[in-house]
């Protein structure tokens, strides 16, 4: 049979129209569903990306250019909570060792305890530590103070008890301390036994050695890093609190190490380090970290050391004594018996609150701006050799004021320490609140709580097996 001819079809306009419309719809479909996967993917890339990469990177601080992250708060958080559980464990073991607390350690047990139960306030000291040794640092630099990589190594040294070049000896060195000399009108005023600074006098002080004056807490051979220790020196016993800024937080707070006599050789050195890097690699920090840290540090050494040679050998100051009472009451009708001829010093022994200068008629001694309270130092340093004021309000009550003397006189070195030292404090409180110092609150959204802290109770500290606060490792003595 002869095939059937295949019957061509010809579109018409209607449906060619329509073959379009639906070509369209699905290639907008598609376009849709790509666009669809693209947001979805996006998003869960973003999602993984800021919670594995950007949070880290937001700022917590900035000092001028220097921008400290999320990563870097954390990173020392870390240190700063590993130093103080193994402090924590060394102080908890030692009352255990002795079934009690020879030394006094249980309220630091309490307040290193405390601490480590509240991760915002350790990390906001950690958020002002970090600022502030940047602070240090630019001003430091300013001045043309250098930090090289060997004083780092020495330092590090040192921390660790290891001096290649033999143990420093310390000397004595004797001190002249400034001695009061008495006017006429001084013998005159003083009825009772003086006690104004005292003439000079061989004073044994530890001359500087090759150990850091302060350190920075780090793993010691017992993995219980030295603390950064401010004392002050100076001779001076003034009544009224003295004023001044608070030390900025420091990293923490541990016992000095002690040197021994014990041939320390550069292996053992060595392996403490190796052995602290393995302890630290459990928190993720690097000895590139710590090598920071302690840049910082020295830093801050050498700066302050500045501040204490810009001190003047000389400082105007003055001798004075008080009698010091609660009410204003008391106060006026003190001042009357004096304005009738009454002895000052009979009166301090009567009335006066002050029990550490009553007994010697309020004598507080030679003293300069910047020890008293800031109404008794205002008071005092306007008067004449002399004269008495009228009663001055502190915080501590009233006070009763006589000017003994008056004068610039010669400092002593511990004197200029303390002068300086407090000069530094003073600045750095400034600095840290410049206006190119910026605190952001990101740090606050993430607490670290990392190394984990059980607290112990502090009551069975009787119990001879002391109970560890942390699995990380540590080392051997």
């Amino acid at each position: 049979m002869p095939k059937k001819e295949k019957k061509t079809i010809i579109p018409t306009k209607k449906h060619l129209a329509r073959m379009q419309r639906e070509r369209i719809q699905r290639r907008n479909l598609l376009i849709v569903t790509v666009t669809v996967l693209v947001i979805v993917v996006g998003l869960v890339g973003y999602g993984l990306l800021d919670n594995l990469v950007l949070v880290y990177n937001q700022p917590v601080a900035q000092v001028g250019s220097k921008v400290f992250t999320v990563r870097d708060y954390q990173t020392q958080t870390k240190f700063q909570r590993f130093q103080m559980i193994q402090q924590f464990n060394q102080y908890y073991s030692l009352i255990q060792q002795f079934q009690g607390d020879p030394f006094g350690l249980t309220s630091q047990l309490q307040d290193m305890e405390t601490q480590l139960g509240d991760p915002a306030t350790m990390g906001k000291n950690v958020v002002n530590q970090m600022v502030a040794n940047e602070v240090i640092l630019q001003e430091a630099q300013k001045r043309g103070i250098t930090v090289t990589d060997a004083e780092i190594d020495q330092y590090i040294q040192n921390l660790y008890g290891y001096f290649p070049n033999g143990t420093p000896t310390p000397t004595i060195t004797p001190t002249t301390i400034p001695s009061a000399t008495y006017s006429t009108t001084q013998l005159a005023l003083i009825t009772l036994t003086p006690t104004p600074t005292p003439g000079p006098s061989p004073t044994p002080t530890n001359t500087p050695t090759d150990t850091p004056t302060a350190t920075l807490g780090v793993g010691t051979p017992t993995e219980i890093p030295p603390t950064p220790t401010q004392v002050s020196t100076s001779t001076e016993t003034p009544t009224v609190t003295p004023t001044g800024p608070s030390p900025t937080p420091t990293i923490t707070q541990t016992p000095t190490i002690t040197q021994t006599s014990t041939p320390y050789t550069e292996d053992m050195y060595k392996s403490q380090v190796q052995n602290s890097e393995k302890s630290w690699a459990a928190i993720d920090f690097t000895e590139a970290n710590f090598r920071e840290l302690v840049r910082y540090q020295i830093y801050r050494d050498k700066l302050t050391e500045a501040f204490v040679k810009a001190v003047p050998a000389t400082q105007e100051q003055i001798w004075a004594r008080h009698i010091l009472v609660a009410d204003e009451a008391t106060a006026n009708d003190i001042e009357n018996q004096l304005k009738a001829g009454a002895d000052f010093g009979t009166l301090a022994q009567k009335y006066s609150t002050d029990t550490a200068s009553k007994d010697s008629g309020g004598d507080l001694g030679w003293f300069g701006k910047g020890k008293m309270v800031q109404a008794f130092e205002d008071a005092a340093f306007k008067l004449n050799i002399g004269e008495i004021s009228a009663p001055v309000k502190s915080d501590y009550g009233y006070h009763i004021i006589q000017l003994l003397g008056k004068g610039d006189k010669e400092l002593s070195d511990e004197e200029r320490s303390t002068q300086g030292s407090t000069d530094f404090q003073t600045w750095l409180t400034s600095a840290t609140a410049g206006t190119d110092v910026h605190i952001y609150d990101a740090w606050s959204s993430h607490p670290v709580t990392v190394p984990t802290f059980v607290a112990p109770d502090l009551s069975s500290l009787t119990n001879p097996q002391p109970q560890p606060n942390s699995s990380l490792p540590t080392t051997s003595p």
